[in-house]
């Protein structure tokens, strides 16, 4: 964290941007940066001598409460960059997509999407969108069933949910099911909408709150029985 702050310090003099021009400053959500006590953005504070207003990215936010229930769960945790040390999360990590598709209770939701949000996903978020919308439906078409999914990445949990729903279509395994199923209603009820609704509306000034809100009602509307954990 301090050597990030000191290069963030050494960018703004290079480029000649002095403490009365800040306005805010932006990052993602990692602990490295946002800790309370020696997150990178703390440490800029303190370096500057003047508090700032702090933007935090929506999208990498979003991901968070699944990462807690998901390691709740799975009872594991990560050991590397793409690995998991819990029974699903290593399960996760094979080629789900080559697991026959099963019989499976459809999650209803709203699958309506907005053109101009479809033309601005990449191909990870183009999957997840296409198999939530599956799963609405009831029905998982072939080429969606075997198409290739992203590697798991601990620094964005995307492939992550989009695995999930790909095994929660297959048949997991029994001691599983229910978990699977959790998870797969999570992602589809909660992560999905606030996810949609950030690439629809990412001005922070006029949605940033309301973001927000939508997600804590989501969480205590469908998961009151892990919202404190969720949300602490």
């Amino acid at each position: 964290a301090v050597v990030s702050t000191q290069s963030t310090g050494e960018y703004l003099t290079a480029v000649g941007i002095t403490v009365e021009d800040l306005e805010a400053v932006g990052s993602d959500g990692t602990a490295i940066n946002t800790g309370h006590k020696d997150g990178a953005l703390v440490h800029l504070q303190g370096m500057l001598g003047i508090p700032l207003q702090l933007i935090i990215c929506l999208l990498h936010h979003c991901e968070l409460p699944f990462k807690l229930l998901f390691l709740l769960l799975d009872n594991c945790v990560t050991t590397g960059p793409n690995s998991y040390s819990g029974k699903m999360g290593k399960i996760l990590a094979t080629n789900v997509w080559e697991r026959p598709v099963a019989e499976f209770e459809p999650i209803p939701c709203d699958v309506e999407v907005p053109d101009a949000v479809l033309q601005n996903l990449s191909s990870d978020q183009q999957y997840l969108y296409a198999i939530v919308a599956a799963i609405s439906r009831g029905h998982v078409p072939e080429r969606l069933a075997r198409r290739k999914i992203g590697v798991l990445n601990h620094a964005r949990w995307l492939n992550t949910q989009s695995r999930v729903l790909r095994l929660y279509v297959s048949s997991p395994d029994p001691s599983m099911r229910d978990d699977i199923a959790e998870l797969a209603k999570f992602i589809i009820l909660v992560y999905y909408p606030m996810h949609r609704n950030i690439k629809h509306r990412p001005d922070l000034s006029e949605a940033g709150a309301p973001h927000l809100y939508r997600e804590v009602a989501s969480i205590k509307q469908h998961f009151p029985h892990h919202a404190d954990f969720l949300l602490r």
